[in-house]
């Protein structure tokens, strides 16, 4: 398929850029931090396609749904809900969201 038709990057190739996120909550002193996609998945030991694959099927399905749809084991899906749980609401946030967009850009331009 020849993207430079299209205007919309290739969804393979997507990385937003780095949100800053503040808690106010905390400290007079906010705490801001950086993240991005790639640091988010790194972190938690995730691959980018499967977070991807896990957020979608993971909100229509339940963990032995989700396992099968993605034919990959129970305790892989166990591990991406750990993970998911582990992150802060602002890395779960980022993921998700970039995820998403990355599946509708990729449906767009199909």
């Amino acid at each position: 398929m020849d993207h430079s038709k299209h205007p919309f990057p290739s969804p393979l190739f997507l990385d937003l850029p780095p949100v800053e996120f503040s808690n106010k909550n905390q400290s007079s002193n906010y705490i801001h931090s950086r993240m991005n996609t790639k640091e988010v998945l790194e972190e938690y030991g995730l691959t980018r396609e499967t977070a991807a694959q896990y957020v979608d099927a993971i909100t229509r399905s339940n963990q032995t749904q989700t396992a099968e749809e993605l034919d990959v084991s129970r305790d892989t899906i166990n591990r991406y809900k750990n993970a998911f749980a582990e992150m802060t609401p602002g890395e779960r946030l980022l993921l998700i969201s970039t995820l998403t967009q990355e599946k509708l850009l990729n449906q767009a331009t199909e």
